[in-house]
This record gives C-alpha cells, sequence and structure tokens, in this order.
C-alpha cells in the first residue's frame, strides 16, 4: 500500500511504526523511517520520535490528544491500534516533506497506523457563498487616465512661481 503526500497538502498528521525484525525496536531513527518509506527527503524538524515504554502511564492515544489537539472522535476509531504499539512510533506532519509530490511506501517495514487532520485547517474551510451578489464576473477596477496636458502645463507653471518667489526673496534679503 502506498499513501501520497500532495504538493497542496497541509495541516496532516501521520503515525507510523516500524517493524524492526533485527535490533532494538527502540533504537529505530528519522533515518530508518525515511529510508523505510522510500523517500529522498525528510524534515526532522517536522518528526516526533516516541518511545513508547516513555510515555509511562499515559497511552500514546493520550500524547496524540494532548500533544497534537487531535480530534478525539477520529483519535476513538484508532484508539486500539494506537495503544497496542510497542517499540518507537513517529509521528509526523506534512512540513516533513518539503519535496512534494512524494508516495510513501507504507508496504515494506513502515506501517502507517493513523492519520489524522489538523482540526484549525479542517474548521478553516466554510461553505460556498450562494448569494446572487457572488455569481458571476468581476469586472477590473477603473484605468485611472493619464493627466491631460493642461494639468501638466499648470504643473510647470506653479513651480515656475515658486521659484521666481525665492529668487525675489533672496534678492530682497541680500540688499
Amino acid at each position: 500500500m502506498t499513501e501520497t503526500v500532495t504538493d497542496y497538502e497541509h495541516g496532516r498528521t501521520r503515525v507510523f511504526h516500524l517493524d524492526h525484525t533485527t535490533g532494538a525496536p527502540e533504537s529505530a531513527t528519522v533515518s530508518d523511517l525515511q529510508a523505510a518509506l522510500g523517500v529522498d527527503q525528510m524534515d526532522a524538524a517536522h518528526v516526533q520520535r516516541v518511545v513508547i515504554s516513555d510515555l509511562g502511564d499515559m497511552t500514546l492515544s493520550q500524547f496524540l490528544a494532548s500533544g497534537y489537539d487531535t480530534n478525539p472522535a477520529k483519535l476513538a476509531a484508532r484508539e486500539n491500534a494506537l495503544n497496542a504499539l510497542t517499540g518507537v512510533a513517529f509521528i509526523v506532519r506534512s512540513a516533513a516533506f518539503p519535496e512534494r509530490p512524494v508516495t510513501l511506501n507504507t508496504e515494506g517495514d513502515a506501517d502507517l497506523v493513523a492519520t489524522f487532520d489538523d482540526p484549525a485547517v479542517v474548521d478553516a474551510f466554510t461553505p460556498e457563498i450562494e448569494s446572487p451578489s457572488a455569481e458571476g464576473i468581476l469586472t477590473p477596477p477603473p484605468v485611472k487616465s493619464p493627466p491631460s496636458d493642461k494639468a501638466m502645463a499648470g504643473r510647470v507653471a506653479m513651480i515656475a512661481l515658486l521659484v521666481m518667489a525665492l529668487l525675489v526673496l533672496v534678492i530682497v534679503l541680500i540688499a
């Protein structure tokens, strides 16, 4: 199975678990996840490595609810799978993939356990406006016409008068 991160994806959080047949599961790194997903680049600043045993009495689903403000209804649907994980889980935000679109290989060692959308992103969508005034093509703003020759002549005359007034003032002050 594969998962695609599109060009315009924003605010999506994925939880991955690595199947490690060799070595201790706690030794899994972000580089191991990157290799398992088959991606060329991954920004580690947007990947959180969670050692399940370090959570203590807190479950992974509680960690996601408090740390990532995950929607409780969507979290409840994957709660059993999340809480059954052992070893290391990786919480990966959409921003972790700088080269998009990218296809994530979830058939190998990397298991995609859950995908959640940021509530702020989901709530940001508003319904379509159904007012008659919202239909049709908007006309461009009116183009401002260039100043006329008379207006330019008036500006030049004003500047000439100011220069003559300054010259008269200088002559009066010198005399």
